[in-house]
């Protein structure tokens, strides 16, 4: 329940994404309150005015940033307002704080959130500018803050303190990323061609289906197989079949365009996105494809061959299943027109 109010305002399936969507509405939503909180106790009970009304506006901010993602799901817009409504509380708070009660303590929450809201980069240019005023604010406040009792040791405990969690902090985030883009691999590549699997591509399509809608242009699909592909696995051993694969996924790839989309559909059939064309230029480059297989030296003297089945995309009254199951049909009827054609 608390996770899907988090992620409610977005629907991503990037894992990053969806990380800092729900450490931005966690923070906003918690921050509001805590930010109360100190409103009430510097007013009340310290009488600190001055940084009480710094809560209070920071709250309201707060408050109003965590209503308008819910409402304008803008996160790029909602995560630099944060971050500089942060700088600017921090930064004022140190000025106007001195350490009293030992108020330091937080200053080291906004290096974090810089770096998990902007990236390792970003937030570590962003983090360099806040301790250098940060650093310089308690540099001319020793023998001066807390009745002098903010000394040179205390500066520099603050220092050591801050950069060793800054670092802990880059650190983490780079073996996260890293073990994102691991995870986002394995989830979206066929282990033994490389190319997009059966899931990606089917996200592919479904983004590229909802551009040629909206901008009322072509798009089509390819679908094609090795022909007698059994064969090859029953005369020459799987490891024969798989460096077929391999090397048929290598040499129609780079024959594509960078628009162009190409996943293992499933054993030895292979499916391409081709946008912003129609069936008549996409069976053109199918005919190519058909001729680069051909051409293709495999070990053992094996001789490629594929069907390849074209359709295009109908708006009006195709669906994404409609859409692939007419490029199944087309191939089929390569098939049955003899193997080693192309069918629309």
């Amino acid at each position: 329940m608390i996770y899907n109010f988090f992620t409610s305002n977005f629907n991503s399936d990037d894992n990053r994404l969806t990380r800092i969507l729900i450490i931005l509405n966690t923070f906003l939503f918690v921050g509001t309150f805590i930010f109360l909180f100190f409103f009430i106790f510097n007013y009340f009970f310290l009488t600190n005015t001055n940084i009480a009304y710094l809560n209070i506006l920071t709250a309201s901010t707060t408050l109003y940033l965590l209503l308008d993602l819910r409402r304008n799901r803008n996160l790029n817009r909602t995560i630099n307002i944060t971050l500089i409504t942060l700088f600017i509380f921090f930064i004022s708070f140190v000025y106007l704080n001195q350490n009293e009660q030992f108020g330091l303590v937080w200053t080291p929450f906004f290096p974090i959130f810089s770096i998990v809201l902007l990236g390792v980069k970003k937030g570590s240019i962003v983090s360099f500018i806040y301790f250098s005023i940060v650093f310089t604010l308690a540099y001319a406040g020793i023998d001066t803050w807390e009745n002098g009792e903010w000394s040179a040791i205390s500066f520099l405990r603050l220092v050591i303190s801050s950069l060793v969690l800054f670092a802990v902090i880059v650190t983490l985030e780079i073996a996260l990323n890293n073990s994102y883009t691991k995870l986002e691999q394995l989830s979206t590549t066929d282990p033994l061609t490389k190319l997009y699997n059966r899931r990606k591509i089917n996200h592919i399509l479904e983004k590229e289906i909802h551009k040629a809608k909206r901008y009322k242009t072509q798009i089509s699909l390819i679908l094609f197989d090795i022909d007698d592909f059994k064969k090859i696995n029953d005369t020459f051993g799987h490891d024969s079949g798989d460096n077929v694969l391999k090397q048929l996924s290598k040499s129609v790839s780079t024959q594509l365009r960078d628009t162009d989309s190409m996943a293992r559909w499933g054993g030895e059939e292979f499916l391409i996105v081709i946008p912003m064309l129609g069936v008549h230029e996409t069976s053109m480059i199918a005919e190519k494809l058909r001729v680069t297989i051909e051409s293709i030296q495999c070990e053992n003297m094996i001789h490629l061959s594929c069907s390849f089945g074209i359709a295009e995309f109908d708006a009006i009254n195709d669906s994404i299943e409609s859409f692939i199951n007419k490029a199944d049909l087309a191939m089929y009827k390569a098939k049955a027109n003899g193997k080693n054609c192309v069918s629309s």
